[in-house]
């Protein structure tokens, strides 16, 4: 079916929209960062106050000269990380937006949100670029709209195309459908704005299935099933999930790395290894140092190590943070203050948008999901067990990280085997062999060859005293029956109860899944939620089979690496 968008400039996008928030606060009339007038931005601060806004997201043109612009730029970078992990916003996948907007004088204007391809963009006079500046650009503002963009996680609408159609063959033909599409937003803009609403456009007023005789996996970790993490509000196992629904092989899925210092509140920001590097000690809620008491090395052991030592505190204390103390670092910096915005600048900022001063108190921290070792098994050209499927990142197991990764080696993984899964996809043909490496024992060196453990979907049954045993479960309850259950310390009891409440959700999650396939829309959040709910359960069961504590995969009942443990194990959908 041929792309009607192929070779335009303009095309749909993932379109992120906000959620559970005040519209008029979040909407700045002057997004598009076209005023200079301070007045005008001083009048918005004050209405929008502490509420999330796109305020916090730009730059406005009065500030681009200002003598602050990097600190600024730093700040609306932190604010988008911090929106993306608060989930702030929920995705139209692959669409347009078609916008009215009715000024205070009672003029329509009319538009679409899209996607526009920059790499088409010629802002030098006289180009013949499909996207070019107007006469009216002030080149003096392009550098620091990209330095704007540089570091940035969203990419925000503020730009304008203009385009001639004396046919009038886009956006009449939308505003005469706009009562057969989705409302998706509906309100009146902030400091005499007008009046905004957008319809989500279908093309060709339909959803579409697309086949591909390839198809990479790329989509990320798994991080969301748990309550702290360090990921994306979109690591939610799809990928991993998906692969495992269609048949695929994975592999190592009990080995998940848990970061032992993150903010544990907030967005639960990483507070790197290197603070304790620099001196910073850990505390639990009485001041006692407690890793002195647990290794020589006490805060700078290995993260593991340092992880389940707070999770066993967090315990203790009854599930309160443990509390990361910067003081000592004053004895060879007596600025404490200016140490810490210089040595950790986004981690000075984030702390201190959260109200701490932590160049005077601890901050609270706690262990979080950082990074997945297990996944879609794959071989070393990223292929799948499934012909024609490749998987490369966070998602896919290609066998290097073992069972505890070493730090920065996630970003040549997907460096390496991204590029091995595109080259193979473009050159493998119809009798392409999956070959991957077989499982050897890295304490004996022999290899373990066994066919993958076959497992079943969880059957529903409706517990006698649980009158809601068939409801899907909500994300909340996924995420504590996995920090308690298949967490940084296991136990069989602990398993063996994840194990049987993650399979009653799960087989809830297929059921509505099922009466939807007929045509019904589950919502994203209830695909994502079936999906965390379906690696969750096959980790859970990995993890009690298991019998040995070994890298990030730690037992309480097993606390000795085991030799005949010492390989991978496959697993694959009965």
């Amino acid at each position: 079916m041929r792309d009607p968008f192929d070779g335009l400039a303009f095309r749909p996008a993932d379109i992120l929209l906000p959620q559970n928030c005040d519209y008029t606060k979040w909407s700045v009339v002057a997004c598009d960062q076209y005023t200079s007038q301070p007045e005008y931005w001083q009048e918005v601060e004050e209405l929008v106050g502490s509420a999330p806004s796109t305020l916090r997201l730009i730059l406005p043109e009065s500030c681009l000269d200002g003598p602050s612009v990097e600190t600024d730029i730093m700040e609306v970078n932190n604010t988008m990380t911090r929106y993306l992990r608060e989930e702030r916003f929920r995705t139209l996948p692959a669409s347009l937006i078609y916008v009215e907007r009715r000024l205070d004088n009672l003029r329509l204007r009319r538009g679409l949100v899209g996607m526009v391809d920059l790499e088409q963009y010629d802002y030098e006079p006289g180009a013949e670029a499909q996207v070019r500046a107007t006469e009216g650009t002030v080149m003096a503002r392009i550098p620091p709209r990209v330095a704007v963009r540089k570091n940035a996680p969203l990419e925000l609408p503020h730009v304008m195309l203009l385009a001639d159609d004396p046919e009038k063959t886009v956006l009449e033909p939308l505003s005469a459908r706009k009562d057969q599409m989705e409302k998706v937003y509906d309100f009146d803009l902030m400091e005499r704005g007008g009046h905004i609403a957008g319809v989500h456009l279908l093309i060709d007023g339909q959803d579409k299935d697309l086949a591909a005789d390839r198809v990479i996996l790329a989509a990320g970790g798994a991080g969301r099933m748990y309550p702290y993490t360090t990921n994306p509000p979109v690591a939610t196992a799809d990928g991993l999930a998906v692969a495992w629904r269609a048949g695929a092989q994975v592999a190592d899925l009990e080995f998940y790395q848990f970061h032992p210092t993150a903010m544990a509140v907030g967005e639960h920001f990483l507070v790197s290894e290197a603070v304790r590097g620099e001196g910073a000690v850990l505390l639990d809620e009485h001041g006692h140092r407690y890793m002195k008491d647990i290794d020589p090395r006490a805060e700078l052991a290995p993260r593991d190590v340092v992880a389940r030592e707070n999770f066993r505190v967090m315990q203790a204390q009854g599930g309160k943070p443990v509390m990361l103390d910067v003081s000592p670092m004053a004895r060879e910096n007596p600025d404490l203050a200016s140490f810490l915005a210089h040595r950790f600048p986004t981690i000075d900022a984030y702390t201190r948008s959260l109200g701490f001063d932590w160049s005077k108190e601890p901050i609270p921290v706690a262990p979080a999901a950082h990074y997945y070792m297990g996944g879609i098994r794959t071989d070393l050209n990223a292929r799948t067990s499934i012909p024609g499927l490749y998987a490369a990142g966070e998602c896919a197991r290609t066998g290097v990280m073992g069972s505890n990764r070493l730090a920065s080696n996630s970003l040549l993984e997907g460096l390496v085997y991204g590029r091995r899964a595109g080259l193979a996809a473009v050159a493998d043909g119809d009798d392409a062999v999956w070959a991957p490496e077989p499982f050897l024992n890295s304490a004996t060196g022999a290899v373990f060859d066994h066919a993958p453990i076959a497992l079943a979907a969880p059957a529903a049954t409706a517990a006698a005293d649980d009158t809601a045993a068939d409801k899907v479960w909500d994300r909340t309850r996924i995420q504590n029956t996995m920090w308690h259950g298949v967490g940084v310390l296991r136990d069989e009891a602990g398993l063996k109860t994840a194990i049987a409440e993650l399979g009653q959700g799960l087989a809830a999650a297929n059921a509505q899944a099922d009466v939807n396939a007929d045509g019904a829309a589950s919502s994203v959040e209830a695909l994502e939620n079936r999906n965390m709910l379906t690696v969750g359960y096959v980790a859970a069961i990995a993890a009690l089979a298991r019998t040995e504590s070994r890298g990030a995969h730690a037992r309480t009942d097993y606390s000795e690496p085991v030799d005949n443990w010492a390989h991978s194990v496959a697993y694959i959908k009965d």
